[in-house]
């Protein structure tokens, strides 16, 4: 962002949510895009999936965009192993579209992990 490649650094933080939805697209899962990074929550049994696509997309970043990507799987368990909470808001604006957004403080499920790419 400091270099000015706004398109860039925006082009990989949306690609982040379309490979995962692409990778699994049948799961409707929260998610927020901030311009420079996305996150999103889904199930610990789809680790394996969202592992790969991450690690793909980070790599097409790198090759495509020149842009090393940071990714993260963080199990909610850790994080609540730290005294800490998870709360997402769902906002539908119609039947068709939702939007999520991270809440401080949260409360969350157990079984989902949280993933992250910036």
């Amino acid at each position: 962002m400091e270099r000015g490649r706004y398109r860039e650094v925006n082009t990989a933080g949306a690609a982040v949510l379309a490979a995962v939805s692409n990778a699994l697209p049948d799961l409707q899962f929260p998610s927020t895009f901030g311009g420079d990074g996305a996150s999103f929550a889904a199930p610990a049994a789809y680790s394996s999936v969202i592992k790969d696509t991450l690690a793909k997309t980070a790599a097409s970043a790198e090759d495509a965009l020149g842009l090393t990507l940071r990714i993260a799987v963080i199990p909610i368990a850790d994080i609540c192993d730290q005294h800490l909470d998870v709360l997402v808001a769902r906002f539908a604006p119609s039947s068709n579209v939702s939007y999520a957004r991270r809440v401080q403080p949260i409360a969350a499920t157990h079984s989902a992990n949280f993933s992250a790419g910036v």
